[in-house]
């Protein structure tokens, strides 16, 4: 199947996207009002440096501060990172020298009974034995 690629003439393409800048549209409102694909529109803008109007789209970026205006924050930051750093470490000591004390608890605590009687403290269950000779 041969579709014809369409070809837009230069003052259409500028006077579109001087649509989207001065009517205030979405570039996708406007492409849609011209028989456009948004796509197409964004291309054109991009290549005649035109930015659409409205809300900020998530390709776009704000302009990015001086490296004198990010010097107080960059030292704040350092700072809380060193202290995280300290708490950090910390904690990890302290897990370190519980760890086998906390461990060897629990096991004593999960196992408790005896292979005879799997499920002590129930009372249906008291009485239940396994067959002499079974595998379990």
């Amino acid at each position: 199947m041969n579709v014809k690629r369409r070809d837009f003439p230069v003052t259409f393409k500028r006077g579109a996207v001087d649509r989207v800048a001065s009517s205030g549209l979405l570039a996708g409102a406007a492409a849609r009002e011209l028989g456009l694909h948004e796509t197409v529109l964004r291309r054109w803008m991009m290549q005649y440096g035109t930015q659409a109007t409205g809300p900020a789209s998530p390709h776009t970026q704000a302009p990015a501060p001086s490296p004198s205006d990010l010097a107080p924050q960059n030292t704040r930051l350092r700072r809380e990172n060193d202290h995280l750093r300290m708490g950090r470490d910390i904690l990890k000591s302290r897990a370190h020298v519980g760890f086998a004390d906390a461990t060897t608890a629990t096991r004593k605590q999960t196992f408790p009974r005896s292979p005879k009687t799997p499920f002590r403290g129930h009372s249906r269950l008291d009485s239940w034995r396994l067959p002499q000779g079974s595998l379990y």
